[in-house]
């Protein structure tokens, strides 16, 4: 485990949840401004998505073996 696979999980982990973190946003931003639909289920469904896919970007880019 050198400092080198280190440095690749902390900068692929980082790019990972800043990339759902914008799809956070951008999933907020269709649903309640562009859509007016109701924010609380939209930031409910979009926790659920966002942390299903850090789930899976974790198993399958960052912490692969």
């Amino acid at each position: 485990r050198g400092i080198k696979n280190i440095l690749r999980e902390t900068v692929s982990f980082f790019t990972c949840r800043f990339l759902t973190g914008v799809m956070d946003v951008a999933i907020m931003w269709f649903a309640v401004d562009i859509m007016l639909w109701d924010s609380l289920v939209w930031k409910m469904i979009s926790n659920i998505l966002v942390t299903i896919l850090n789930y899976f970007a974790s198993k399958i880019f960052v912490f692969k073996k």
